[in-house]
């Protein structure tokens, strides 16, 4: 055994060492208080928030930029809408450049800046020159919270309750989506407008009072602050032990330094690479799920069903349903687990867009054949976004803020978020031409195939994370075979007797 595996043992066994005695500590009676854990996820989430009135505002803005005095036409808008999701993509790598150089915290607040700017710019528009580069900014900053809240949030959250709180993200996104539906169905566009430039700037004067991750200041070497903020996180409890099982995590990275390339190729780059291909994989999944693809469709459907509801009161149907099925991820999701609710979020949602796709079929040959059955799939859109939202749609970034060990998690997370954000851009680009390639029908039995393809990976590759500190979950990563071997890693996966990462099957 090399001197660097030797140390990595040493360090990991001292690790779980310490986190036995962090459970003993808690089993007489000394667990912190949460309280204030939840004060800053939900401060953070506000950066959230203000990402989903980016992503919801196409839909109240439509009328009335097509048919103000911008006279934007659809070709413009289209591009209007599409450019948040390049935005969001360039912003990344930068995202994942600033957390490590300046912190989570300092990272997020300085965004709301060109964040208000990007919304100030959409608020005055004189021109769609305006609003593109209006909607680049507010996107790319978006971005940038997709990146620092999920990093920010994982790293402050105990264990018992880091699924719940990352699960917030999430949540913040469809009730800001929810909330431009809202304002925008009962308000005039400039107040619209200038509820959506607000709410940066609520969010910065009210995450301005919250403390770095002890994570980032360990790694700073600042250990009183990171001692003085875990404590403030921990509501005032003592957190001596946990703090040391931080500290070792930390000098055993700082033993095994390398270049960032190393750091997933050599020798001690197993959790790197793991962790990697699992984010990726769950990235893709969320965006191949056919989400952009119901959304769509939702109006439409509701005509067929004999609806007289206008689009505007549509879509808020289809935000209440999302943000009601996200409070009840919330609740479970440190007790069903990750892999639980993914998987049966891939397979409701394969179900939905397979009997979606029968009823598409059957209406495009004679609309006349399924006349009377308009409201059935009403039902089906219905339980594929409770689908969506319990899985699929916060998962992937619950995990982005607990796969990664922390030398990589800058650039990890920025290259996972930013490959999400090409394929909503994609998906979203080009579905009108798939729809014309092989019928509405077609478009969802593909997606019935790729949630298929979805749910196998999770069954063989998503790790269990609930439960688990983040040191624990990265000497779980460390011990697994290489994830280049997709083969080898498989079988090992699900193999018992071995140091292999421990799984429920859902």
């Amino acid at each position: 055994m090399s001197a660097t595996a030797s140390t990595a043992t040493l360090v990991t066994g001292s690790v779980d060492s310490v986190a036995a005695n962090l459970k003993a500590e808690e089993a007489a009676g000394q667990k912190p208080r949460r309280l204030t854990q939840y004060l800053a996820a939900i401060s953070a989430g506000l950066g959230a928030f203000a990402l989903g009135t980016v992503i919801g505002w196409s839909s109240p803005a439509s009328s009335h930029v097509q048919g103000g005095p911008l006279q934007v036409t659809p070709s413009e808008f289209a591009w209007v809408g599409s450019l948040l999701t390049l935005g969001a993509a360039a912003s990344n790598f930068p995202a994942g450049f600033l957390v490590d150089k300046i912190g989570r915290k300092q990272t997020m607040f300085w965004t709301a800046v060109p964040f208000a700017i990007g919304w100030a710019l959409i608020l005055w528009a004189s021109s769609v020159n305006m609003l593109y580069v209006g909607r680049v900014i507010t996107g790319f900053c978006g971005g940038v919270f997709c990146v620092a809240c999920n990093l920010y949030v994982g790293e402050i959250a105990e264990k018992e309750i880091r699924g719940t709180l990352g699960t917030l993200f999430q949540l913040n996104v469809v009730i800001g989506i929810e909330f431009t539906y809202l304002v925008g169905a009962f308000a005039s566009f400039t107040v619209l407008n200038s509820l959506c430039l607000a709410v940066p700037v609520i969010f910065a004067f009210i995450f301005f009072w919250m403390p770095e991750t002890p994570q980032y200041l360990l790694k700073a070497r600042k250990r009183s602050e990171a001692y003085n903020a875990l404590r403030w996180f921990r509501g005032g409890a003592e957190c001596d032990l946990e703090l040391r099982e931080m500290e070792l995590a930390c000098e055993s990275e700082r033993e095994q330094s390398t270049s960032l390339k190393q750091s997933f190729t050599g020798d001690n780059g197993k959790a790197a690479r793991v962790a990697l291909l699992v984010s990726i994989g769950l990235m893709a999944c969320q965006q191949l799920s056919g989400i952009n693809a119901v959304i769509f469709y939702t109006e439409d459907l509701f005509k067929a069903a004999g609806s007289s509801l206008e689009a505007r009161y549509t879509v808020v149907i289809v935000g209440a349903v999302q943000i009601v099925a996200t409070v009840a991820a919330l609740m479970v999701v440190d007790r069903l687990g990750r892999r639980a609710l993914m998987g049966a979020s891939q397979a409701a949602m394969a179900l939905s867009t397979l009997l979606l796709g029968v009823y598409l079929y059957y209406r495009e040959g004679d609309a006349k054949s399924v006349e009377g059955i308009g409201w059935l799939p009403i039902i089906f859109v219905c339980l594929y976004l409770v689908a969506f939202s319990v899985g699929a749609g916060p998962i992937p970034w619950l995990t982005l803020g607990e796969l990664f060990p922390s030398e990589v998690k800058g650039f990890a997370s920025a290259f996972s978020s930013c490959f999400n954000w090409l394929l909503a851009f994609l998906v979203t680009r080009f579905f009108g031409d798939l729809v014309s390639a092989i019928n509405g029908s077609g478009a969802f039995w593909l997606f019935t195939a790729l949630l298929l393809l979805g749910l196998a990976f999770v069954y063989f590759f998503l790790p269990e994370t609930r439960g688990k500190s983040l040191e624990q979950i990265q000497a779980m990563l460390a011990r697994q075979p290489d994830s280049s071997n997709v083969s080898h890693f498989s079988q090992n996966i699900t193999s018992k007797g071995q140091h292999n990462i421990q799984m429920d099957k859902f």
